[in-house]
């Protein structure tokens, strides 16, 4: 998937839009944004681009256990999905 494509979506919906970045020393993310929310009550999206399937299983499980706090937060965007939206 692009990153323009996320990018160009980002910018469209009025948010500060990064490749990569740290927030105090963490790499972004879930654990970053799970600090982010308890810290900054951010937004959190997350966004697949490859092997998406497992990806999200993996998270899926992952927010259940170890993040239930944010499981109602977390919006998992897969790529494919930007895709049409940014042709839309």
């Amino acid at each position: 998937m692009s990153i323009k494509i996320a990018r160009d979506i980002g910018e469209w919906l009025g948010f500060r839009v990064k490749k990569e970045y740290n927030i105090d020393n963490f790499r972004v993310d879930l654990a970053s944004l799970k600090y982010a929310y308890d810290r900054y009550g951010s937004r959190l999206i997350y966004v697949i681009a490859k092997d998406e399937e497992t990806v999200m299983k993996l998270i899926n499980e992952t927010i259940q256990v170890a993040f239930h706090e944010i499981k109602d937060q977390v919006i998992i965007v897969k790529a494919q999905e930007l895709r049409q939206l940014h042709k839309a």
